[in-house]
């Protein structure tokens, strides 16, 4: 976060991304303290499983229409998202061995 922020606004980026983590980590929790008080923990928390197991479903749906389609002539096809991620983890680890003393 640091290094995408501008220089003269990074307190203001970080802080509303740490502002972002810490609500969206405590508003589940709140949720399900106070549907607990209306219907009682254990179907409260039943909610909430399914509450998650549906968002979850759907952000899979959603992430399979973003897929490569089909190569038909039989050729491999590049799988981009883990040749980003090998990628970064190069930069990230050379970064460590540059600053190591």
């Amino acid at each position: 976060m640091n290094e995408i922020a501008p220089g003269d606004q990074r307190a203001e980026v970080v802080s509303t991304y740490l502002l972002i983590c810490y609500a969206a980590n405590s508003l589940p929790v709140l949720g399900v303290g106070l549907l607990s008080s209306v219907i009682g923990p254990s179907a409260a928390h039943l909610c909430f499983a399914i509450l998650i197991a549906v968002l979850a479903v759907t952000a899979t749906a959603i992430g399979m229409r973003y897929l490569p389609a089909p190569d038909r002539s039989g050729q491999k096809i590049p799988q981009r998202p883990q040749q980003r991620i090998a990628s970064a983890a190069r930069a990230v680890t050379a970064a460590i061995r540059h600053r190591a003393p």
